[in-house]
């Protein structure tokens, strides 16, 4: 049974191919036929604004292409700034997240010593 389920498989496979090829083939007859009919227009003399309309449509396309780069181009540019935008801002609390503990730590080190001092001058008093 699974035998012959590959062999469906490999069938379709190629079937596949198959059409493929067909419609590639197709697809270069139909230019072939476009081409000699622009032949066939040339010669007899109205291929001249079907040509300009061809250019101006290819000039078109390529505009467009490129406005769809730039576009994208863009987009990315954008991207990348935010995201350095984002980084520094992160960079930024951290340090100020650093420098507050430290402050924090060099205060309660001033509260210990301080304390210490008290307690050494209250016994001298004493005596």
């Amino acid at each position: 049974e699974r035998e012959r389920e590959k062999k469906k498989k490999k069938k379709k496979k190629k079937k596949k191919k198959k059409k493929k090829k067909k419609k590639k083939k197709k697809k270069k007859k139909k230019k072939k036929k476009k081409k000699k009919k622009k032949k066939k227009k040339k010669e007899e003399g109205e291929g001249e604004e079907e040509e300009e309309e061809e250019r101006r449509r290819k000039r078109n396309k390529e505009r467009r292409k490129k406005k769809k780069k730039k576009k994208k181009r863009k987009k990315e540019n954008k991207r990348e700034r935010e995201e350095k935008e984002k980084e520094k801002e992160e960079k930024k609390k951290e340090k100020e997240k650093e420098e507050k503990e430290e402050k924090e730590k060099k205060k309660e080190e001033g509260r210990r010593k301080k304390k210490k001092k008290k307690k050494g001058s209250r016994r001298r008093r004493r005596r």
